[in-house]
C-alpha cells in the first residue's frame, strides 16, 4: 500500500466517524424517549403479571388483544410536525424534529406490527406464519419501515376495520 492512499482512507475514516458521532449526538434525546418508553412497558407488564399472581381478583381493566392495538390520531400529527421541522435546515428546530419524527415512527410501528400480526393470522396457515416473522425477525429493517408505513396506512384507512366493528371473532 501506498503511504498516500493510506493516509487518505484513513482521513475518510475519520470523516465517517465524525459524522456517525454528530448524527448519534443529534439522535440521542430520542433515544433515550424510546429507551425510556420500552422500560415503562416492561415495568407496567411486570407489575400487572406480579398482581395477578399475588391477587386473586381480575384486574377490572384489560387491555385489547395486540391484533387491535391503536394509537391516537395525533401521533401522525407529531411525526408531521416533526417532518416539517426537519425541512427548516436549522440546527435546533432541525434535531428537534428529527427526534420528534423518531419517537412517532417508533410509537407508529407498534401499530403497523399489529395490523401486521392481525393480517397474518388472517390470512396465514400456523406454519406460514412461523416462517413469516422468522423472516421478518431476521430483516429487521425491513420490518420496522413495513411496521410505520402500515400504522400511517391504518390510522387513515382503518385496514383493520376496528371503528366500523366489522371484524369477525375469529380472527381476534
Amino acid at each position: 500500500t501506498d503511504p498516500a492512499e493510506l493516509a487518505k482512507a484513513r482521513e475518510i475514516g475519520r470523516q465517517r466517524f465524525a459524522q456517525l458521532t454528530d448524527l448519534t449526538a443529534r439522535l440521542y434525546p430520542s433515544l433515550i424517549g424510546t429507551g425510556l418508553l420500552g422500560q415503562a412497558v416492561v415495568i407496567l407488564l411486570l407489575v400487572r403479571v406480579t398482581g395477578r399472581k399475588l391477587v386473586t381478583v381480575p384486574s377490572p381493566r384489560r387491555l385489547p388483544p395486540f391484533a387491535q392495538w391503536r394509537l391516537p390520531f395525533y401521533v401522525v400529527w407529531a411525526l408531521a410536525v416533526g417532518i416539517g421541522l426537519m425541512i427548516t435546515r436549522k440546527a435546533p428546530l432541525a434535531d428537534a424534529g428529527l427526534n420528534l419524527s423518531v419517537l412517532a415512527a417508533a410509537l407508529l410501528s407498534v401499530q403497523g406490527l399489529s395490523v401486521q400480526y392481525h393480517l397474518s393470522r388472517r390470512f396465514l396457515p400456523p406454519a406460514g406464519l412461523v416462517i413469516y416473522w422468522t423472516l421478518m425477525g431476521l430483516a429487521f429493517v425491513p420490518l420496522v419501515v413495513t411496521s410505520v408505513l402500515l400504522g400511517l396506512a391504518d390510522q387513515w384507512r382503518d385496514l383493520r376495520r376496528l371503528d366500523s366493528g366489522a371484524n369477525d371473532a375469529g380472527s381476534q
